[in-house]
């Protein structure tokens, strides 16, 4: 596929979703065709998917309630599309939008989106400039000479891709261009993130911590910086017990309504009080 390109194995996806917002809409079919360094395609995966909701602008992907019923799930499909993702660059027209949703489905299936790097072809255009009125998939198809059956079909527009991907790097090649290749980091969405049971406190909160003064039982207390171990983990639990051991507290006020702990009466006194008392000095006149 061109000088300079052949160390890349590349991983083309399309989806089709029940809206554009990635954290709250979600993956109704999804695509992936695999791509060898030589150009010639080594794996090929699409399916329906059950969403869990409403499928959103059926006029423009066709994917009623009906077509979906019976579809797997994201999560049982997460393993196999992973798989072939791994290792390799993923592609996509506008590579953003279809990124944004994969890690949001992976992270609701509580796995991480095996992306270290992605290429976007409507990037990858702007910079070769072919002339065409605009940069839509179906335009640079037309352009380039790659048949689409289907739009807004992810196998079919994952294939148009592939034609797409395979002319526009040859014009690159012929460009000298370097690839507009995006650094992905592990994502983990954290309102996906499993949330261990949050312990009751025993304790009342004896309030805000006064300058200077002892931390009590029962006070909140914020880590910030750098912990081995996760956040609320530390909070809930080990590192709040760890602390405790290294720094013992005073006695706790227990909490409004629970059952007071057994006292022990405290015993007489053995020694009378002494009853001298010497008045002070009179004030100097």
């Amino acid at each position: 596929m061109g000088q300079g390109r052949r160390a890349h194995d590349w991983a083309l996806v399309d989806v089709e979703t029940s809206g554009l917002v990635a954290r709250r809409d979600r993956v109704l079919s999804v695509a992936v065709i695999t791509i060898g360094p030589d150009g010639e395609q080594t794996g090929e995966f699409s399916t329906l998917l059950d969403p869990g909701c409403d499928p959103g602008p059926v006029e423009v992907h066709g994917l009623t309630v009906e077509r979906l019923r019976g579809a797997p799930t994201f999560d049982q499909v997460a393993g196999r599309i992973g798989a072939m993702l791994q290792d390799r660059v993923l592609v996509a027209h506008n590579a953003q939008f279809d990124y944004d949703f994969l890690a949001h489905e992976f992270a609701r299936a509580r796995m991480w989106l095996p992306v270290s790097q992605r290429l976007c072809t409507l990037t990858l255009n702007r910079q070769v400039e072919p002339p065409t009125d605009d940069m839509k998939l179906g335009t640079l198809a037309a352009h380039y000479g790659i048949p689409r059956q289907r739009a807004h079909d992810a196998l079919d527009d994952t294939r148009v891709l592939a034609g797409v991907l395979r002319a526009s790097l040859r014009e690159a090649a012929r460009l000298d261009m370097p690839l507009p290749l995006v650094t992905c980091p592990p994502r983990a969405e954290s309102q996906f993130t499993p949330k261990p049971p949050k312990t009751p406190c025993a304790y009342r909160n004896p309030g805000r911590l006064a300058p200077g003064g002892p931390l009590q039982q029962g006070m909140k207390i914020a880590i910030t910086g750098e912990t081995a171990h996760a956040r609320a983990k530390c909070g809930l639990g080990e590192g709040r017990m760890a602390w405790r051991r290294r720094h013992p507290f005073p006695a706790p006020s227990p909490a409004v309504g629970a059952p007071r702990p057994p006292t022990t009466p405290t015993p007489p006194r053995t020694t009378p009080r002494s009853r001298s008392h010497t008045p002070p000095p009179p004030p100097a006149v």
